[in-house]
């Protein structure tokens, strides 16, 4: 079992309903059970003699039985691969019972030879009543005992399984077209439950645990089911792995659900249509436009006449062009003399006290608008002053240092404790040069000083910025391209904070709900398409101006996915009113291109691919590979999740000299390398 599901505090009940109804729409009877099997399981009050628990799944096809138990398979057992599934028609004959138990024989897959392969299942029992009478009384011993012996005494435990039956009784198609009315679901209900009764015989109804009712499909559950299918089909491999995003507005959606839902059908009717009109629509565009790879494809509806019918219009993603940039490189053989010569050189304009004052107004001022950004800054002044005591430490002669310390601690020693006077002789401390005293202070040694001239290259490019109030407070928009599924938003927005800056607040927007979130809320990864963060921190604009760009995240527990990160030039007085403005823009974009305007341009452009991230896991560590293309470098590394991952490329750029700058000649760096490593 996962340990997500073990733990707690680590997936709250609401979270797995939130993943349950993402998967399977409008089924709440199903919704409650799921969460009762979770709960149950992970406060291990499940009965031990017998299954964790028998469910019999009724309600007409297509609302989201077997989905149901492929869920619980995934999310409880950890794979769908845990499903063993059982098609009960192949067993209505008076051999149904042998045919279930199984022979005995190596390499069956009858029902006891699966369990004892793999105990911790669910076992589907699908279309229950087209079993013969002679299987259901051999449930009898499995729902009361937990454990069925095939002819040739192999016994499997059933009491690590999750039993789900499934069955149509009672849900009879409806005569007229469209969907179901709230009377019409309430009366089916109740049909359902009357034909239940009298198919079971009792003794075997009252060793169910929980009869679930799946509802007949309606409107809003149809467009719910739409959507859903729709990003499955656009996470296919032939387009995540050719880097094209496909988006779709909202009439797409209204035809799909005018044209492709059955009732009767269910989500197997859409499923059908989305192959026939979709699928092959995206498999024209793609064959018919050349150079395939690294495109944004909108599906909309183009009326001609009365008639109707979907069309693509294609953007293409561009990379960024490289830029080379004058960086300060340190090989590993420079001596200590020549590295403090350097750190000396480069923090010598930030031990003018006029740098604290100029960084100081700027603080006040964006307090005046924001104290929460404010607190930010006043945390760089902290740091600032951290660096120079630090390189104070790290550039003066040890033992000279400790002189210093020395007479300060005489000039302090006149006094005054419990009311009486010591004198300097009586308080006079001890001179001790030996290595004990050299190590009161920060280790002197090459990786710390080219840590410490890493941080301060970052103060002086932030110099000629120092007193503008916006180049500190930044907000940056992540948006992922095309209709996906999942999460993975969340954990890439936590990755767009790096490191010295602070989150003020977040804004996710999914659908149109709009909700406010803090790093913690980030961190629980709430499903999102989009999201603004607010970030504040020295210098921030400046530092994310190279993440600006499209972003390629590949790994191996998803689809290849492209995510927009646009560093906005303004910050609004509210963060969510970017959603609003970018909204008004693309409904203006998609009701042109559905009048059938010629050369419509999108007002919301393709941001240029700017990094490339792969990522592979390795034990608990992520092989992190990270093509960089403003730089122009390819950087690897092991690190321990994405937000470490995207700090490898910025840890790259803190080396970046400031405008002016410049180097001993034996120290100029080659503007024009393009090789690195982390």
């Amino acid at each position: 079992m996962p340990a997500a599901l073990l733990d707690g505090s680590a997936l709250a009940d609401t979270t797995v309903a939130t993943r349950f109804e993402r998967d399977v729409v409008g089924q709440p009877d199903a919704t409650r059970a799921v969460v009762d099997l979770v709960v149950r399981s992970k406060a291990r009050l499940t009965d031990p003699r017998r299954p964790r628990t028998v469910y019999l799944f009724t309600g007409p096809t297509g609302t989201g039985k077997t989905e149901t138990a492929k869920w619980i398979a995934e999310h409880v057992f950890g794979s769908t691969t845990r499903l063993a599934r059982f098609d009960m028609a192949e067993l209505s004959g008076p051999d149904g019972a042998a045919r279930l138990l199984g022979s005995g024989q190596p390499g069956e897959a009858s029902l006891v030879a699966r369990v004892r392969e793999q105990p911790f299942s669910v076992v589907l029992l699908d279309e229950i009543e087209k079993a013969h009478r002679s299987v259901l009384y051999l449930l009898l011993q499995l729902f009361d005992e937990g454990r069925l012996t095939d002819p040739m005494g192999a016994t499997a435990d059933f009491t690590s399984t999750v039993i789900v039956m499934t069955s149509n009784l009672g849900a009879k198609p409806r005569p007229r077209a469209g969907f179901a009315t709230g009377s019409e679901s309430e009366s089916a209900l109740a049909e359902v439950s009357r034909a239940v009764r009298d198919f079971f015989p009792p003794e075997l109804f009252h060793r169910i645990d929980r009869i679930v009712a799946f509802r007949p499909l309606d409107a809003s559950m149809a467009r719910a089911i739409v959507r859903r299918e729709l990003g499955l089909l656009l996470a296919r491999r032939g387009l995540t792995e050719r880097h094209i995003a496909v988006e779709a507005t909202e009439r797409v959606i209204d035809l799909t659900v005018e044209r492709a839902f059955d009732p009767a059908g269910g989500a197997r009717s859409v499923k059908r249509w989305l192959e026939a009109e979709v699928a092959g629509l995206l498999a024209d565009e793609i064959a018919r436009g050349g150079r395939a790879e690294q495109r944004r494809l909108t599906l909309h509806v183009r009326a001609a006449g009365e008639a109707r019918a979907l069309a693509v219009h294609t953007e293409a993603l561009r990379e960024v062009t490289a830029v080379s940039l004058p960086r300060l490189e340190l090989p590993a053989d420079l001596r200590m003399a020549t590295l403090t010569r350097i750190a000396e050189q480069v923090v010598a304009p930030l031990l003018d006290d006029d740098v604290i004052d100029r960084l100081r107004d700027a603080q006040k001022d964006v307090s005046r608008t924001d104290t929460r950004a404010g607190f930010a800054l006043e945390s760089a002044l902290l740091d600032l002053e951290h660096l120079r005591d630090r390189h104070r430490a790290l550039t003066e002669d040890a033992r000279e240092r400790i002189r210093e310390e020395y007479e300060d601690a005489l000039d302090r020693a006149q006094t005054v404790q419990r009311g009486r006077t010591f004198s300097r002789r009586e308080t006079r401390p001890q001179l001790h040069l030996g290595r004990s005293s050299h190590e009161r202070g920060p280790e002197r040694t090459p990786r710390a000083l080219r840590a410490h001239v890493g941080e301060a290259l970052a103060f002086r490019r932030a110099l000629p910025r120092l007193t503008d109030p916006r180049a500190h407070v930044v907000d940056v928009l992540v948006s992922r391209l095309g209709i996906r599924t999942g999460d993975r938003m969340e954990s890439l927005a936590v990755a767009m904070i790096p490191s010295g800056a602070t989150l003020v607040v977040a804004i996710a927007r999914r659908g149109e709900a709009v909700q406010e979130l803090d790093l913690e809320g980030l961190a629980l990864r709430a499903p999102a398409d989009e999201i603004v963060l607010r970030l504040a921190g020295l210098d921030v604009r400046a530092r994310l101006a190279a993440d600006h760009g499209t972003l390629l995240l590949a790994s191996d527990d998803g689809p290849p996915e492209l995510v927009s990160v646009h560093v906005l030039e303004d910050v609004t007085p509210r963060a969510d009113g970017v959603f609003a403005q970018r909204e008004a823009r693309r409904r203006a974009f998609r009701e042109a291109l559905e009048r059938g305007e010629a050369n419509v341009t999108n007002p919301d452009p393709l941001l240029p691919l700017v990094r490339s991230v792969r990522l592979a896991r390795v034990g608990d560590r992520l092989e992190t590979s990270i093509e960089d293309l403003v730089m122009g470098e390819v950087i690897t590394g092991r690190v321990r999740d994405l937000a470490a991952a995207l700090d490898l490329a910025r840890d790259r750029r803190t080396l970046v000299l400031p405008e002016g700058m410049t180097l001993p000649d034996d120290l100029e760096p080659d503007a024009s390398s393009t090789e690195g490593d982390a």
